[in-house]
């Protein structure tokens, strides 16, 4: 039977409530506790004997009463739920700030859910189970499925393709992935949670407005949390990658990943998102449309900590694919089931990808990625 919500209720009348312990300070024989269920959150005042712990589970009965103008229940009886694990092990898994970060998350998904459903995006769902395709930058995880060498995708963006060529032109997928990420701990998981966008017939400025308005739904949601530290505006920069190597004083430098001088350069000059466009073709995976060695890309940067999404518009010739997927010293032939697609006419297509987790744990103060993820998997962590 559901309970009258806290505004309707008879303070008159003794009541009873359940609900979870989410803090408590314990003088002994008197206890001061906060008891949330599904629609309330309660100021319970207690004088007994009973340990509780926060994480518990109570049935609370009581009266209501007015203390300097704030509500508190003040207990007669106390009562555990079910069957009480003494040391409350299990029962304290989630801390208040975990379950304040998963709190966040949710309204978060709930935000990206109905952005997407008001600008009539189609949600898809790719397979998790892959062949050796996806080998990439990053390594992925070998699996024995049914006697056959697979693996488990460190990317949608193939299927993606695959789905726009053949008419879904406005789509995104809220998605898990895997990557064999070293060292992997609470700040790289192994497995994580990617909200991935396709967009055919479009250009890039028109992708990058698509995830602005994204994250500004985020920011609203987010928002009503009042979360400790978050700031609740976003605004949106863009500069080349020529223009920012150049400004940062570092013009060259190997690998993919910015070094340390560009980084500091864009937390200095950006307090919000910047987005960093037209990275050379060495510096960007096959798939990412380029013309004469500069891509059509976009990098979406947070103060210069990380980045937190990435993407482009997507290379279309079948020819040029197979050329850049030799020149990176790949098998052609790994990729053959997927790019018979491309054998026909295919429509200009845009896409990116945004860790979740890293979103909120970046723009969010004092958390890390772990935090929102309710059982997160990384090195030497798989429990419970």
């Amino acid at each position: 039977m559901q309970k009258e919500p806290l505004f309707q209720m008879d303070f008159s009348k003794p009541v009873s409530v359940q609900g979870r312990v989410q803090s408590i300070r314990d003088l002994g024989h008197l206890k001061f506790f906060t008891l949330q269920n599904q629609q309330d959150e309660w100021n319970v005042v207690y004088e007994g004997s009973c340990r509780i712990k926060r994480g518990d589970h109570l049935n609370v009965q009581g009266n209501m009463k007015q203390i300097q103008g704030r509500w508190e229940l003040q207990a007669s009886q106390v009562s555990f739920l079910g069957h009480r694990n003494p040391r409350g092990e299990m029962a304290n898994y989630f801390s208040t700030p975990r379950l304040r970060a998963l709190f966040a998350r949710s309204h978060a998904l709930e935000a990206i859910h109905r952005y997407f459903m008001d600008h009539r995006f189609l949600q898809v769902h790719s397979p998790s189970i892959v062949s050796d395709w996806v080998n990439g930058q990053t390594g992925s995880f070998s699996m024995d499925f049914y006697g056959k060498p697979m693996n488990l995708t460190i990317s949608n963006m193939m299927y993606h393709e695959i789905m726009m060529i053949n008419g879904f032109t406005r789509i995104y997928e809220i998605a898990k992935i895997f990557r064999q990420e070293h060292p992997s701990s609470i700040h790289r998981l192994a497995e994580f949670t990617i909200v991935d966008i396709g967009l055919a017939y479009c250009s890039r400025r028109e992708m990058m407005a698509v995830v602005e308005g994204m994250i500004c739904a985020i920011y609203e949601a987010l928002a009503q949390l009042q979360l400790p530290g978050f700031v609740p505006q976003a605004t949106f920069e863009t500069i080349t990658f020529d223009d920012l190597v150049k400004q940062a004083g570092c013009p060259q430098f190997t690998g993919a990943q910015f070094p340390k001088r560009v980084r500091q350069y864009l937390q200095e000059h950006y307090d919000s998102f910047v987005w960093v466009t037209g990275f050379p073709e060495d510096k960007r995976p096959f798939f990412v449309r380029s013309t004469e060695g500069v891509c059509a890309d976009y990098q979406l940067w947070y103060q210069g900590a990380i980045y937190l999404a990435a993407g482009g518009e997507r290379e279309t010739d079948l020819t040029r694919i197979q050329e850049k997927i030799a020149a990176e010293g790949k098998n052609v032939t790994s990729y053959q089931e997927i790019l018979r697609f491309f054998e026909t006419s295919v429509p200009p297509m845009c896409g990116i990808g945004m860790g979740l987790e890293r979103f909120l744990a970046t723009v969010i103060p004092q958390t890390h990625v772990a935090d929102y993820i309710a059982f997160p998997r990384y090195q030497n962590h798989c429990t419970p």
